[in-house]
């Protein structure tokens, strides 16, 4: 999970972001849908935007992370 950096496109940053994640290239990436959460007892709001696309390797392998990566 990220955030859009300044002026990046929603599908920009969904390509940027598996990548990052993942080591995986996606096309045709597109808006499935738009969350939006509310979080009132930590004051906090949340706009989620749920992508899809394909995957451009044949066969897609991510690259293994440790938990420590994702904190």
């Amino acid at each position: 999970m990220g955030v859009l950096e300044f002026g990046e496109s929603f599908q920009a940053s969904a390509i940027r972001e598996t990548y990052e994640e993942t080591g995986l290239e996606l096309k045709g990436v597109s808006l499935v849908t738009v969350v939006n959460s509310l979080v009132p007892q930590h004051q906090e709001h949340y706009v989620l935007m749920l992508m899809k696309g394909t995957f451009i390797q044949e066969n897609p392998i991510p690259k293994v992370r440790n938990s420590y990566d994702i904190l």
